[in-house]
C-alpha cells in the first residue's frame, strides 16, 4: 500500500524561554524580513499515531501552569469584550433616545414654525386684502372729495350770483325807498296845502257869518249865543276833555277854536273870568304828540317844549289860552255855524278830527 507524501513550508522564528504561546502567537513576524532567518524542509507526514504521540511528547515539555492560565485569559478577554459591547450599548441606547427627542422637538419645532408660517402668510393675505380694500375706499374718498369740491366750486358761483342779485335788490330798493321818500313829502305838502285850503275856507265861512248877520230870531239855538258869526254855548257843568268833546258833537258842534281871534276880538266874557273852559285843543298820540286844534289844523304857537309823551289839553282863562291834564273836570265851550241863510248849509266842513273818532 502506497504511502502519500505532504510537503510542507514550515517557518521558525527563535523566541526566548519561557515564553507562552499567546505571547508568541501575539509577537509578529520580523519587519524586516530580511533579517528572519527562513529554513524550509520537505518532511514526511507521520502517521496520526505518530502525531498524537509527538503532540504529547510536545505538551510534555510545555510548562504546567502556561495550559493552566490560558482559558483565565481567554475569559478576561471576553468578559471585557462583553463589557465593552454593554457599555457601547448603553451609550448607543443614550444617544438614541438623545436623538429621538432631538427629533420630535425638531418635528415639533418645525410644526410650530409652519403654523407660524401658515398664520402669517394668512395675516399677510388678509392685511393684503384690507390695504386692497383701504385703496379702494380712499378712492372712492378721493372721488367724492373731488366731487364735494365741484359742489362747492358751485356753491360759490351761485353764492357770487346771489350777492350781485341782492346788491341789484337792494339798489332797487333804495331807489324805491327814495321814490317812496320822494312820495312822502309829496304827500306832505298835499296834505299841507289841504290844511292851508281848509284854514282858508274856514277864515271865508267867518268872513261870511261876519257878513250876513243872522237876521231870524232862531238862528242859534236856545242858550246859545251869537259871537262873531257862530253860536257859542258854555257849559255850567264839568266834565273831562274827552267828555265835553263828545257832548259839543252830540249838539252839532266842536269845541271852540280860536285861532282866528286875536286879543281885541276875544270876547269880554273869556277875557274877564278866572273860569279854565276847555277848548278844541289837544296834544295826543293821535295828533303825533302835536299840538292840534280838532279841525286837524297846526296850534299857532310852539309848544313843543318840554317834549312829555302824554296826553294834555287846551284850556282858556282871562283870554289866554294854557294847557292841563285832559283828565280834570272842567267846564267847556261848544261852537258851530248859525242856521242862517240856509239851514241845509253847513258853515264850516266836517273836520277830520271828528270823522276819526
Amino acid at each position: 500500500m502506497a504511502q502519500s507524501v505532504v510537503y510542507a513550508d514550515l517557518k521558525f522564528v527563535k523566541a526566548p524561554v519561557g515564553s507562552s504561546m499567546c505571547s508568541r502567537a501575539r509577537e509578529a513576524a520580523p519587519a524586516d524580513e530580511e533579517e528572519a532567518e527562513l529554513t524550509y524542509e520537505n518532511i514526511q507526514l507521520a502517521q496520526p499515531g505518530e502525531v498524537r504521540r509527538g503532540q504529547g511528547a510536545e505538551q510534555s515539555k510545555e510548562p504546567w501552569w502556561s495550559t493552566r492560565y490560558l482559558p483565565l485569559g481567554l475569559l478576561g478577554t471576553c468578559l471585557f469584550l462583553l463589557a465593552t459591547t454593554i457599555g457601547l450599548g448603553v451609550r448607543y441606547w443614550q444617544v438614541s433616545q438623545h436623538l429621538q427627542q432631538a427629533s420630535r422637538a425638531h418635528e415639533a419645532e418645525s410644526s410650530h414654525l409652519s403654523q407660524q408660517v401658515s398664520t402669517k402668510e394668512a395675516t399677510l393675505v388678509q392685511t393684503a386684502r384690507e390695504l386692497e380694500q383701504a385703496r379702494q375706499e380712499l378712492e372712492q374718498a378721493r372721488r367724492e372729495l373731488e366731487q364735494a369740491r365741484q359742489e362747492l366750486e358751485q356753491a360759490r358761483w351761485e353764492l357770487g350770483q346771489a350777492r350781485q342779485e341782492e346788491n341789484s335788490t337792494q339798489e332797487q330798493l333804495r331807489e324805491r325807498d327814495a321814490a317812496l321818500e320822494g312820495t312822502k313829502e309829496e304827500l306832505a305838502r298835499v296834505q299841507e296845502e289841504k290844511r292851508e285850503i281848509k284854514e282858508k275856507l274856514n277864515q271865508m265861512e267867518s268872513a261870511l257869518s261876519s257878513i250876513r248877520p243872522c237876521e231870524q230870531t232862531g238862528c242859534c239855538p236856545a242858550d246859545w249865543v251869537l259871537y262873531r258869526g257862530k253860536c257859542l254855548f258854555v257849559s255850567k257843568e264839568e266834565k273831562t276833555w274827552e267828555e265835553s268833546k263828545k257832548d259839543c258833537e252830540g249838539n252839532s258842534a266842536r269845541l271852540l277854536i280860536t285861532k282866528s281871534w286875536d286879543s281885541r276880538a276875544m270876547p269880554n266874557f273869556l277875557k274877564n273870568t278866572n273860569v279854565q273852559y276847555w277848548i278844541g285843543l289837544v296834544r295826543n298820540k293821535e295828533s303825533q304828540w302835536q299840538w292840534k286844534w280838532v279841525d286837524n289844523s297846526r296850534f299857532e304857537e310852539d309848544w313843543s317844549y318840554p317834549s312829555y309823551s302824554y296826553t294834555s289839553c287846551g284850556v282858556i282863562r282871562n283870554g289866554f289860552i294854557n294847557r292841563d291834564s285832559c283828565y280834570s273836570p272842567k267846564p267847556w265851550i261848544c261852537e258851530k255855524a248859525p242856521s242862517q241863510p240856509s239851514p241845509a248849509r253847513r258853515w264850516f266842513p266836517s273836520s277830520p278830527w271828528r270823522d276819526n273818532q
